[in-house]
């Protein structure tokens, strides 16, 4: 009976605290981001990032096409990153799946296919990340070497 009580009572506390959460007053950034209107790719990359506080607005009077490529190198790297995680957690669920099948074929050849799989997924993820840091790096070469 206590136990219900204290269910009940764990109920209440969190169900208000959802209920009656504090409103959030988003703030409206002090600085604008001054960039050239003209459209453009790297331009409308440029406004984001600086909206969104990647590049301080007093950097985007002479940007610098380098931040862009490495802030998207982060987004590819996140990416990838939580990719490599997923196959990481297939790999150890098709290793539960073999070693609670207990004997049951279709199951292990299941558990097998899973973790082939995954494995295969996983060299995918870094065939791509290395491919995709090279080609970062050049942009963000190409991009501040310029004559």
């Amino acid at each position: 009976m206590k136990r219900i009580i204290n269910s009940i009572i764990l109920s209440i506390v969190v169900g208000s605290g959802l209920l009656l959460a504090t409103p959030v007053l988003a703030a409206s950034p002090a600085e604008k981001c001054p960039i050239d209107p003209s459209v453009s790719f790297a331009n409308v990359l440029r406004r984001v990032a600086c909206t969104a506080g990647f590049i301080p607005a007093s950097d985007t009077s002479t940007p610098n096409e380098g931040d862009i490529a490495r802030i998207i190198g982060t987004f590819i790297n996140i990416a990838l990153g939580f990719a490599g995680v997923v196959f990481v957690v297939l790999i150890l669920y098709g290793g539960w799946l073999w070693g609670s099948a207990r004997g049951n074929e279709e199951q292990v050849q299941e558990a097998e296919k899973l973790i082939r799989n995954a494995v295969l997924g996983i060299i995918i993820v870094f065939a791509v990340f290395t491919i995709s840091r090279f080609v970062i790096s050049a942009m963000e070469l190409g991009f501040t070497n310029r004559v």
